[in-house]
């Protein structure tokens, strides 16, 4: 009975121990929620765990698939000869495929992190043949604006229609799955718990610093956040914008025209942390109908003790996460007067982003832990 667990990324032990991944090709949001994910199997009743991974690295590609074992975890780095996207897809797909084969057992369990192309077409034809146990963590759909949805919403879909267990990120997506599938059992576990590599005091600043950080695109709604910015000139404030997308070069053009905007693009994960360090309130715009999707970065925001106004995004708004977030109407558009009220009821202090960043972590840990347990009751054989 083995824990085979399906991702994109390069889990923090595999880096250290592998030299040959160098310079990783993986998000860092499936960084973070893979690690998270691996922790939660770590610490279940599983002995025989599996990391199956199509990173592949800058300086290392084989066609040859890899185990690297480090303590009671197998990291099955998948062989990949594909020259651009399309083929690499395809010798993925073919390499999971002969593992699958040689390796799974009808008492085993699959789980895979948003069911992508590399894993869900092998997964969909062995699985009636060798009949083992699938769950699915959803953490986000591609919307009908992204080219990838038409390409994955077929398998998406015959995979949810045939999955057994399922980790759901928001409460919208609990419904989503339940109206494709109402047999399965279903465990709401969205974001993680992030901690902070630099933990010091903010740099002192004249002004309020507010920060958005993520994709650059209308449905993230940072469009309607830069105008909802200036639509006041105060000038005690500043709007800092990290990420990269198809808006880049619109928000560039929005830095230039308004001296408050800062635009500082993509980050790396040094830069990146300092600026949410020094940020006093940080911003999750996201468009409220995209609510099926869990917003990750505010997990990020709020691991650090930081303020957080929030549109009144299902994902956030009347769960758990929703007692740490003051929210804002994007139709009413009260930004500002949400602004103002954070600054007269909360600190911004150090000390007081400490406690609230305290507060957080307790709230984080029981969730992990009720995750360990969902995999252990429900899960184990």
């Amino acid at each position: 009975m083995a824990f085979i667990f399906c991702g994109s990324s390069a889990p923090k032990d595999l880096i250290r121990f592998e030299k040959a991944i160098k310079n990783p090709e993986h998000s860092s949001a499936a960084v973070k929620r893979e690690n998270y994910l691996l922790e939660a199997i770590k610490n279940s009743k599983y002995r025989k765990v599996f990391f199956i991974t199509t990173v592949n690295s800058h300086d290392n590609q084989t066609p040859i698939t890899k185990d690297v074992v480090i303590g009671n975890i197998t990291y099955v780095l998948l062989g990949n000869s594909g020259r651009n996207r399309y083929t690499r897809i395809l010798s993925l797909s073919k390499s999971f495929f002969i593992w699958m084969v040689r390796n799974i057992k009808r008492n085993d369990t699959i789980s895979v992190y948003n069911f992508p192309l590399m894993y869900s077409i092998s997964i969909l034809c062995i699985k009636p043949f060798r009949g083992f146990s699938l769950m699915i963590d959803l953490e986000d759909l591609y919307n009908r604006t992204d080219y990838r949805f038409y390409l994955n919403y077929i398998f998406v879909f015959l995979g949810i229609k045939s999955a057994n267990y399922f980790l759901a990120s928001s409460p919208e997506m609990v419904e989503y799955i339940k109206s494709k599938n109402n047999s399965s059992t279903i465990h709401q576990n969205g974001g993680y718990l992030e901690k902070l590599s630099i933990l010091s005091e903010k740099e002192k600043s004249n002004q309020i610093r507010l920060c958005y950080s993520g994709s650059l695109d209308k449905e993230r709604g940072v469009l309607d956040l830069i105008k909802s910015f200036s639509s006041n000139i105060d000038n005690n404030f500043i709007l800092i914008i990290t990420g990269s997308g198809p808006l880049s070069e619109v928000i560039k053009g929005c830095s230039l025209r308004d001296s408050r905007i800062v635009f500082l693009g993509l980050l790396d994960d040094v830069k990146y942390e300092k600026v949410i360090l020094n940020s006093d309130i940080c911003i999750n715009s996201q468009w409220e109908k995209i609510s099926i999707n869990f917003p990750s970065k505010v997990t990020m925001y709020l691991s650090s003790g930081k303020l957080v106004l929030s549109t009144k995004h299902t994902a956030l708004y009347g769960t758990e996460y929703g007692k740490f977030i003051e929210f804002y109407s994007q139709i009413n558009d009260d930004f500002w007067k949400k602004i103002y009220y954070l600054l007269e009821n909360n600190s911004i202090s150090f000390q007081a982003e400490k406690k609230r960043r305290d507060i957080f972590f307790d709230m984080a840990n029981l969730k992990a832990k009720n995750l360990t347990n969902y995999i252990n009751t429900t899960i184990v054989k």
